[in-house]
């Protein structure tokens, strides 16, 4: 029985996890060990919403000036939906106060879900693959856009930021072979077609 059981356990899905295009991004916040000065001798940790299509890797990211859902939260993932031009079919994020936990939403989340016709799922708590691309991208930022770098202000931040991400959107990915700007038109095309995002 030792000798054969290894047949027919059932697959660890650690290690096995593949990802449909177009089927979901991956989105959480990052809190990059850096303060931004923000005017009047005042400087600040500010958040940074990662959002990365886990099919091609694909990152968009874009500083805010606070965490809260209503004003700040959705308007910037409406901003890097729009700049992606698709929209796929779940938002992955963390359970997390002010964006709502398990079965319910904070105000403004369920219609904007239902405007962009994606579904907003939360992460399983004690769950780390369940957002294991994002985090990885988030320990990425950390380690090859942060260092040696230096910021004025938040929009120095982002301007910085948006020179280097297409840089970093051409890098190989190991686990997929191809980097991912090559993958991301197979990766939009099985993402919802968004005509309110087309100019």
């Amino acid at each position: 029985m030792a000798r054969i059981r290894p047949e027919y356990a059932p697959a660890d899905p650690a290690d096995r996890i593949s990802y449909e295009p177009g089927d979901q991004a991956q989105c959480d916040l990052w809190f990059p060990e850096v303060r931004i000065p923000v005017g009047a001798g005042n400087s600040r940790i500010l958040p940074v919403l990662v959002m990365v299509s886990s099919h091609s890797r694909f990152i968009m990211a874009r500083m805010m000036p606070s965490r809260m859902t209503g004003g700040d939260l959705l308007a910037v993932m409406w901003e890097l939906l729009g700049g992606l031009g698709a929209v796929p079919r779940r938002l992955i994020r963390d359970n997390e106060t002010g964006r709502g936990r398990r079965n319910s939403f904070a105000a403004g989340v369920p219609a904007f879900a239902g405007v962009l016709a994606t579904r907003i799922v939360h992460a399983k708590p004690y769950d780390p693959e369940s957002k294991g691309v994002v985090e990885r991208t988030n320990q990425f930022l950390e380690t090859s856009f942060l260092p040696g770098r230096s910021f004025a202000s938040p929009e120095d931040f982002y301007a910085q930021l948006a020179q280097w991400l297409p840089k970093a959107n051409t890098r190989m990915v190991c686990r997929i072979g191809p980097g991912p700007r090559e993958l991301l038109p197979q990766d939009k095309a099985g993402c919802w077609d968004c005509r309110r995002f087309r100019r």
